[in-house]
């Protein structure tokens, strides 16, 4: 079964691909400047680039499990 990294890198392939088609082109600066603007969801979650590139639109949630009961973190 796939594990959060291939469905990571599935989910990525899919970004750049819808930016490739909004940008028309396969040109990096266009591709880019369509990736900028991009606010999508995929399987994975949302996707949202800040001006340096840095995803901020997918947020990890980190999760224990204690005497059985799930508990999200920071609790």
């Amino acid at each position: 079964m796939p594990n959060y990294v291939a469905a990571g890198a599935f989910a990525a392939g899919l970004i750049i691909e819808e930016c490739i088609r909004r940008a028309g082109s396969l040109e990096g600066t266009k591709v880019r400047e369509v990736a900028h603007e991009l606010q999508t969801e995929t399987f994975y979650g949302r996707f949202q680039i800040d001006g340096s590139g840095r995803q901020v639109g997918h947020a990890m949630h980190l999760v224990r499990w204690e005497n059985g009961k799930k508990i999200v973190l920071p609790a």
